[in-house]
């Protein structure tokens, strides 16, 4: 289940587990550690977009983020590549 910024108001969770969702893929803009959390103790997998820093993506990755949704792969180190 793919979710904009513009739609962080709306409880992610409670749409995912309606439509039978186990992944969710939010926007990186406006996403938080808070929502990452909630989200993880929830069940769900969280898949992260549009991540074109690894310093962003090492904080999303810290915060728990299964994947991220990426333009720049190729210079990801190879510890995160295997994964």
């Amino acid at each position: 289940m793919l979710f904009k910024r513009t739609q962080s108001k709306q409880d992610w969770a409670a749409i995912a587990t309606d439509t039978g969702s186990k992944i969710i893929h939010p926007d990186v803009r406006g996403l938080t550690r808070a929502r990452v959390e909630k989200l993880k103790k929830a069940g769900f997998e969280l898949n992260v977009w549009t991540v074109n820093s690894l310093k962003a993506a090492y904080h999303l990755f810290d915060w728990g983020v299964d994947g991220v949704f990426t333009d720049i792969s190729h210079r990801f180190p190879e510890a995160y590549k295997r994964q």
